[in-house]
């Protein structure tokens, strides 16, 4: 049992969840008191950031913007750029869909050198759009562009938005290549991103809105306390299903184990029902996933997430005992979480593999930071450091080499003395709730390896392949 927070015209309402076993649905009788135009003061506000410059490029124009094909390992490495902006595609109708860009403004270089004589700075993003074609070996670019943004310095405005066109038809499905640059202090980054529009109901043909800024929500996880409203692309529909899966998804196995991992979504914890329209505001309250639909004919929806306020940091002894799963046994595991005093428990476990505070301090630092990137970069249908690629990022690091294409990726350690190459497959797993699910090829050839890589971690050493 629960509440879900549902606001309307300025009045928040709560109900009691229906649990499954109900088999029954709650349903809210609600006055929309005002209509905002979201949409439209998204645009407003983001013209207002800043002006900008487009270009329509060809194939040629587009061979300007390297693409390292033999090693994308930057993608997972964060010291690799100095601007870090983030991604969402909302599908506007069946031939265009926007790429939804934020970049924190204090990564940005300003300075004064240009003819207005205003602190600036200017950011510029490119992208290239590759149709994903099963079976096919070739990619075709099938659209690409480069949009430029003079920002002007505003010590209010911590972030700057923008959105961008992409012609996307309906019913494919497409990789895409961005590449980001701040011009004036010459750092750049690249993310590797995928439109999806064989359906109608997905997620990206949702745009949730944060409120009251009017901009969008990034990366689909929110606060307790966050306020948010949706639009959905196609009209007609004035009702959600929202089902709510508790945040309790298992670990992955061993990368040398035969077992797969194991997925606990087919029925959910409770199911709600509401009236919707888009100036009706949600809060998710609870920790959890919830994945909401307007046809239930149909699996497929927009998935968001609540994983406490902290996500993705670790900043409680509790939630730091988590991730020692991976360099734990069972037994030892199940103590660590049922231990009274889990700080002194997490000190302990600490100081006993390192030998003195000061190396616990590194080593934990290190860890740390490892599963809080697995956070941001692996969340799909869990909390990114519960995934196959999660749990192999925090034990082995990030990899030398990364191979990507639309459905797998390869990733590499290099090892010494001329030694084969260490390799993880991971394919991507199709799943209604998100598009970031990859799974591990898992091997018993990997046990070694695994092996020598938690015997490192508790000798007070991050693993490093030799």
């Amino acid at each position: 049992m629960g509440i879900l927070s549902v606001r309307t015209g300025g009045t928040e309402r709560k109900k009691i969840l229906v649990s499954l076993s109900k088999t029954k649905y709650i349903l809210l009788n609600m006055r929309f008191r005002h209509v905002y135009p979201v949409f439209s003061v998204f645009i407003l506000l983001i013209l207002l950031g800043g002006c900008f410059s487009q270009r329509r490029i060809n194939e040629a124009d587009s061979a300007m913007y390297k693409v390292p094909t033999a090693n994308l390992s930057s993608l997972y490495n964060p010291s690799e750029s100095g601007i870090h902006p983030q991604y969402d595609f909302y599908h506007k109708n069946d031939s265009i869909t926007l790429l939804q860009v934020k970049v924190f403004t204090r990564e940005l270089l300003f300075n004064q050198a240009n003819p207005q004589n205003k602190f600036q700075a200017r950011f510029k993003v490119h992208f290239q759009l590759y149709e994903i074609e099963k079976g096919a070996r070739d990619e075709v670019l099938t659209d690409s562009a480069t949009y430029t943004y003079d920002i002007v310095q505003n010590p209010d405005k911590k972030r700057f938005y923008a959105t961008i066109p992409v012609r996307a038809a309906e019913g494919k499905r497409y990789k895409v290549l961005a590449f980001a640059e701040d011009v004036l202090q010459k750092s750049t980054g690249l993310d590797y991103l995928y439109i999806d529009k064989r359906n109608d109901f997905s997620g990206q043909n949702f745009n949730v809105i944060s409120r009251p800024s009017g901009y969008p929500v990034f990366g689909n996880v929110l606060r307790s306390s966050e306020v948010f409203s949706l639009n959905y692309r196609k009209p007609g529909y004035s009702r959600i299903y929202i089902s709510y899966y508790k945040n309790n998804q298992p670990l992955p196995p061993p990368v040398f184990s035969i077992m797969k991992p194991a997925f606990v979504h087919e029925h959910a914890d409770s199911i709600w029902e509401y009236a919707f329209s888009e100036n009706t505001q949600f809060m998710l309250p609870y920790t959890g996933m919830y994945h909401i639909r307007v046809d239930t004919t149909t699996p497929e929806g927009l998935t968001l997430y609540n994983f406490g306020n902290d996500f993705p940091q670790f900043l409680h002894p509790a939630e730091m005992l988590k991730p020692l799963a991976y360099l734990t046994s069972t037994d030892e595991y199940n103590k660590l979480l049922d231990a009274p005093n889990p700080k002194l428990a997490l000190d302990e476990f600490w100081i006993s593999t390192t030998g003195s505070l000061d190396a616990a301090r590194e080593l934990i630092r290190i860890y740390y930071n490892r599963a809080m990137f697995a956070n941001f970069y692996f969340t799909a249908d869990r909390q990114g450091w519960k995934t196959d690629r999660g749990m192999v990022y925090i034990i082995f690091g990030p990899p030398n080499n990364l191979y990507k294409t639309g459905d797998e990726e390869t990733w590499v350690y290099f090892r010494k003395r001329g030694a084969p190459t260490l390799e993880f497959l991971f394919l991507r797993e199709p799943s209604p709730f998100t598009n970031n699910l990859f799974e591990l090829e898992r091997d018993d050839a990997l046990n070694y390896q695994w092996k020598r890589a938690v015997d490192s971690w508790r000798t007070g050493k991050p693993y490093v392949v030799e």
